[in-house]
Order: C-alpha cells, then structure tokens, then sequence
C-alpha cells in the first residue's frame, strides 16, 4: 500500500519538475514568472529526492523483512 502511494507521489513529482524544466526554457530572465518557474523547479526537485529517498529506504526495509 505505501509502495504504491510512494510510487504515485514519485510520479507527481517527475510531472513537477518537467513542466519547471521545460518552462524555464521560455521565461526572460529578471521577470516574476522566471522567479516563479524557479522556485517551482526546485520545490519539485527537493519533492522528487525526498520522495525518492523515502522510496528507497521503504524499499530495503521491506526485502529486510522478507
């Protein structure tokens, strides 16, 4: 059950950071939406590590267990 809510957030989290990637391709410099673009990239980017990180450790927790 948690694998598959880890894995769906993972999911959510890749979306994140590849709307930011690709948008910040096409904002100008020095205008609000870049800021705001950048500041979404790296929300996305600290979501997706700690998303994997949490994955990773339930992971090894579970063939632990098994």
């Amino acid at each position: 059950m948690i694998g598959e809510f880890l894995k769906r957030w993972f999911q959510i989290s890749i979306w994140i950071v590849l709307v930011g990637a690709i948008l910040i391709v096409f904002e100008e410099k020095d205008t609000p939406e870049y800021y705001i673009t950048l500041f979404s990239l790296i929300i996305g980017l600290i979501f997706f590590l700690t998303t994997l990180i949490l994955y990773v450790i339930y992971k090894r927790k579970d063939e632990d267990s098994d």
